[in-house]
């Protein structure tokens, strides 16, 4: 179905622009983990089908593993009391840093953490070496993503409204079926 969505783009160019949650260290533990399609397959579903994420429905495997080799992906897993709540993944070239997706699985949003988690992605950013963190934000995400953006230091640099084909209900279900079947297709065979 086609949508208005607004595109907001945001960035810290300086690392005495992050304003951190004050108890994120305490109230949340960040693991990097090794990237894998099926990983980062699902922690992009369970994170992104709430809002309608699409575009890594449409990667096979191969197209994940090539995904992995073209670019500088490293990939994180947010806990809260020993429970998975959602992930990030950093992307580094050169001097930028793109957190390329942030998100919190939907039944720990509202709860008052993800000022804390996106406390640890920025962190993580500026880790990296980088002179300027970046990412971008839609009307699609929840509807808190900007403000906490903002409150942790990042500027908008860019905003642009554009017409999208966001897909239903069944057309997501279809995408993930996909991948699903070309999973076993793939890998089946070394299960008998």
């Amino acid at each position: 179905m086609e949508k208005s969505v607004t595109t907001t783009y945001i960035e810290m160019t300086h690392p005495g622009h992050f304003n951190p949650h004050p108890d994120f260290e305490t109230k949340i533990q960040v693991k990097e983990i090794n990237n894998d399609p099926f990983i980062n397959f699902m922690l992009f579903a369970g994170v992104g089908l709430p809002y309608r994420w699409s575009s890594r429905f449409r990667f096979s495997i191969d197209k994940w593993n090539s995904y992995f080799l073209e670019n500088d992906l490293r990939t994180f897993i947010g806990f809260h009391e020993n429970r998975m709540i959602g992930f990030f993944e950093l992307i580094v070239d050169g001097d930028n840093t793109e957190i390329i997706f942030f998100g919190m699985f939907p039944e720990h949003t509202g709860k008052g953490l993800g000022s804390c988690f996106l406390s640890h992605a920025i962190r993580q950013s500026w880790q990296t070496g980088a002179k300027r963190i970046w990412l971008h934000t839609c009307t699609n995400d929840n509807k808190y993503a900007l403000p906490n953006y903002l409150a942790r230091g990042f500027r908008i640099f860019d905003q642009k409204t554009a017409i999208e084909n966001v897909p239903d209900h069944s057309e997501l279900i279809r995408l993930v079926s996909e991948f699903f079947r070309g999973y076993l297709d793939r890998y089946s065979t070394r299960a008998e």
